[in-house]
C-alpha cells in the first residue's frame, strides 16, 4: 500500500492553524475591517468606499440622472472638499444652475477661472453686472471726492459687495471703492497700505509662519490661496477671509499666516487714514 503521505498535496498536510493564516496573507487587508471602520485611503483615492472620491463622483453622476440635483450637489461637495479638484467644481456648477443657486453657481464659476481663459470669460459674461452713473447722481459727496465725474458700478452675483470706481473728466479711476454692508473701503487710493519693511519683509514672515498642511502634501495639492482682508486705518488686519480657494486645508493654513501678520502702513486719500481692502495671493508650492 501506497504511503497516505505520498498521495497528499503539501496544501493537505498543511495543520488547519498554518492553514488559516496563510488565507488570512492572500485576503485583502480590508477584508478584515470591522464594520463602520475608516479604509486605508490609496494614493489615487479611487477606491470604492463610502469615503472615496470616486464613490462620490459616480453617486452624483447616478443622482443628476435620476433628476436628484441637491443629493448630486451634497456628493460633489464632499468631493472637492476631500481633493480640492477645480473640475469637479464645472459639474457642480451645473448641477448648481439646475438648482436655480446662481449664487453658489457663479461662486463655483469663478473659482473655475484657474482652468483657464475659456471659465473666466463665462464668469464674466454671466456673474458680473456692470452700469455707470453721472457722479452727482451717485449718492457720494462731492466735498470727499472732489473732481469726481462719473461712478462705474460693478456688482458680481456672488458676492454681496458693490464696487465703485470714481472716474474723473479724463476718464481715468483715480478712487475705488467697495461698499460692503455698512462699511465703505478704498480699494484704489493715492497711498496704498503697506506691510513694515516692503513685501519681501511680508513673504519672509510668511515663509517662517507657513505650515503645509499634511494631508495636501500627501496628495500633492499646491497652488495660489487669494486671501481678502481689511488694512484698518490703524494698520491692523481684519476681516481675512478666502477669496479664491485651492483646498480648504491650504484656505485655512492661508488664513492663519495673514492673520498673524503685524500691523501694516495704512492706507491714505488726501492725508487721511483710511480703511483698505486689499488682497493678496498665498502661494504653497511643494519642493
Amino acid at each position: 500500500m501506497p504511503d497516505i503521505c505520498e498521495s497528499i498535496t503539501p496544501m493537505q498536510r498543511t495543520s488547519p492553524l498554518a492553514l488559516l493564516l496563510w488565507i488570512a496573507l492572500l485576503l485583502p487587508l480590508g477584508a478584515f475591517a470591522q464594520p463602520g471602520g475608516k479604509p486605508k485611503r490609496s494614493a489615487g483615492g479611487n477606491e470604492r468606499s463610502g469615503d472615496s472620491t470616486a464613490f462620490w463622483m459616480q453617486r452624483a453622476a447616478e443622482l443628476e440622472r435620476l433628476g436628484d440635483n441637491a443629493g448630486a450637489n451634497a456628493q460633489l461637495t464632499k468631493a472637492y472638499a476631500h481633493t480640492g479638484n477645480t473640475e469637479i467644481l464645472l459639474d457642480r456648477t451645473r448641477v448648481r444652475r439646475a438648482l436655480g443657486d446662481s449664487v453658489g453657481a457663479c461662486a463655483d464659476l469663478r473659482e473655475c477661472g484657474r482652468l483657464g481663459e475659456l471659465w473666466s470669460t463665462r464668469y464674466q459674461g454671466e456673474c458680473v453686472r456692470k452700469d455707470s452713473v453721472e457722479f452727482a447722481a451717485s449718492g457720494l459727496s462731492a466735498a470727499r471726492f472732489p473732481g469726481m465725474k462719473r461712478v462705474r458700478r460693478v456688482r458680481h452675483v456672488d458676492e454681496a459687495d458693490l464696487y465703485l470706481g470714481l472716474v474723473d473728466a479724463g476718464d481715468t479711476v483715480r478712487v475705488g471703492l467697495v461698499v460692503s454692508g455698512n462699511d465703505t473701503l478704498f480699494t484704489k487710493t493715492e497711498e496704498l497700505p503697506a506691510y513694515p519693511g516692503g513685501m519681501s519683509e511680508m513673504y519672509k514672515h510668511m515663509a517662517q509662519t507657513m505650515r503645509y498642511p499634511d494631508d495636501c502634501a500627501d496628495m500633492g495639492i499646491q497652488g495660489k490661496v487669494f486671501v481678502q482682508f481689511t488694512v484698518a486705518p490703524d494698520g491692523r488686519i481684519s476681516d481675512a477671509r478666502v477669496k479664491r480657494s485651492v483646498h480648504p486645508s491650504l484656505d485655512a493654513e492661508a488664513l492663519r499666516v495673514v492673520n498673524a501678520m503685524p500691523p501694516w502702513t495704512p492706507a491714505r486719500y488726501r492725508g487721511e487714514a483710511v480703511p483698505f481692502r486689499f488682497v493678496l495671493p498665498v502661494k504653497f508650492t511643494l519642493r
